[in-house]
């Protein structure tokens, strides 16, 4: 399921990439959580980065068509006081695409919206030394699916871009049990991610 997914998103971005009329070369920083509306959360959010490129055609003078694609790194921090047998801090690697529309209503200013399919790539937790690979396989769900909302400021060929993102799909899911180890609570977490970016425009096409 996972490779198939990636498949198809990758035929989505080699035909973005030939259509496109702008090619963006982006990076930034991921301001990033897990959150559950089951269970109060242990986390803190932490603070990744992300690479990626981003195509664009314009479909009029004020709308486009977009796909970016990025390797992003999530996931989360935890207080000094969270229980490690139960949360440690993680670092979730993806490949993100997230098409989406944007409306530019002035030259210097562009509003976006669109969704995000994120393929994990690894999963890897701190134990206090080192960034370790998990001790059991599955931990995570390998696909990410969520929604996107941001906005770009342009001057010249530069933009800053800074967008929310939020998973529909749970990251993942825990089962809490009690001090007898029977299950108490289910709890699904859900990826929150606020990122900010600078990304430079290379014309490839003119408007049609």
């Amino acid at each position: 399921m996972k490779q198939c997914i990636f498949t198809l998103l990758l035929v989505a971005a080699i035909q973005t990439g030939l259509y496109a009329q702008t090619l963006s070369p982006e990076v930034g920083v991921n301001f990033t959580n897990v959150a559950s509306p089951d269970y109060d959360e242990p986390t803190e959010m932490a603070t990744r980065f992300f690479v990626g490129v981003h195509g664009q055609y314009w479909l009029s003078g004020q709308m486009a068509y977009g796909l970016s694609v990025q390797y992003s790194v999530k996931g989360y921090e935890t207080p000094d006081d969270a229980n490690p047998l139960i949360f440690v801090p993680a670092r979730y690697n993806y490949l993100d695409f997230m098409p989406n529309f944007e409306l530019k209503p002035w030259p210097f200013l562009g509003i976006f919206a669109g969704v995000n399919v994120g393929v994990m790539l690894s999963d890897q937790y701190y134990d206090g030394d080192s960034w370790e690979d998990p001790a059991f396989d599955d931990l995570v769900n390998d696909v990410d699916f969520g929604g996107v909302i941001g906005a770009k400021g342009y001057w010249k060929n530069f933009y800053l871009k800074a967008h929310f993102n939020r998973s529909f799909t749970p990251v993942l899911d825990v089962t809490y049990t009690d001090e007898n180890g029977q299950e108490d609570q289910e709890a699904s977490y859900f990826n929150k991610n606020f990122q900010v970016g600078l990304g430079y425009r290379i014309p490839l096409k003119k408007r049609g």
